[in-house]
């Protein structure tokens, strides 16, 4: 069986129980700050999905966002920021993808700073996705956006800042050829639109093959980024349960550094406040 094929019914069994498990205690890291009166950023974990267009983000993102609203995680998924974008901002695709991680960053912003509002933020197409399309642009249309306009607009993607407050990328490609079959499976005339022609997508699947490499150069460390190709007709849920177990352990960290916070400040106050004993 290989690792997107579709999942047995005991293997969504046992992430249905893992899921109980780290809910029971992400639930319990607020009670126990604020008995132990310890402040600790306590964010919720927020997940985005890049990639190549019909990759399968947004149905991916839609089976995630059930199967933990279902575990009583309470999730956001805010809309594609492309989808809000105005049309007529595609004639140029700098300023389009401008217009896009301002909204994403903005997003990331809110959910972080709306402590208690949401468990779970799934971004479809948040900052770090911008990385790849900028870098197209500037590679497809230098004059529209030249060498120090992408570094400014790298600069403000990755900014640390904002850029700790994701904890996962799930970038999902797809071949060019498969994008463009996808796009039109339901469509009634064909016609071509800006970016789903194969000039396009070809140098942009490069973009998102380099991504990983671009987060780590401009983040460190970085979120962690969970790399998946879907062209060879990957099973949709295989991929969410994929994911769904990189969230699952990304809580239970989470909640693993609360309780070491605890621990921490307990054995300050034991030890005097400032790490002398204090009948010393």
């Amino acid at each position: 069986m290989t690792d997107l094929a579709l999942p047995t019914a005991s293997e969504l069994e046992s992430l249905r129980d893992m899921a109980i498990a780290a809910q029971n205690e992400w639930r319990g890291c607020t009670p126990l700050l604020r008995s132990h009166d310890v402040d600790f950023p306590l964010h919720p974990v927020v997940v985005e999905f890049a990639g190549t267009p019909k990759s399968g983000k947004t149905t991916c993102i839609d089976i995630i966002d059930h199967f933990f609203r279902r575990m009583r995680f309470a999730t956001a998924a805010p809309r594609e920021g492309a989808q809000l974008t105005p049309d007529f901002l595609k004639d140029d695709l700098a300023a389009f993808n401008t217009y896009t991680l301002c909204y994403a960053l903005s997003q990331v912003i809110l959910a972080c700073h709306s402590v208690g509002t949401a468990d779970l933020v799934l971004l479809d197409r948040g900052p770090f996705d911008s990385l790849a399309w900028m870098s197209l642009v500037h590679r497809l249309y230098p004059d529209k956006l030249d060498s120090g306009d992408l570094k400014a607009f790298q600069t403000a993607a990755g900014a640390t800042r904002w850029a700790s407050y994701v904890d996962l990328v799930v970038l999902l490609r797809c071949r060019p050829d498969v994008s463009i079959e996808r796009e039109y499976r339901s469509k009634l005339i064909k016609s071509k639109g800006t970016a789903m022609t194969p000039e396009v997508l070809e140098p942009l699947l490069e973009e998102y093959r380099s991504l990983p490499d671009q987060i780590r150069s401009f983040t460190g460390n970085g979120p962690l980024v969970l790399d998946v190709d879907t062209s060879e007709a990957a099973e949709p849920i295989a991929v969410a349960r994929k994911v769904a177990k990189a969230v699952i352990e990304l809580f239970r960290e989470k909640s693993k550094a609360v309780k070491q916070a605890i621990a921490e400040a307990c054995y300050v106050e034991r030890e005097g406040g400032d790490g002398t004993r204090g009948d010393a």
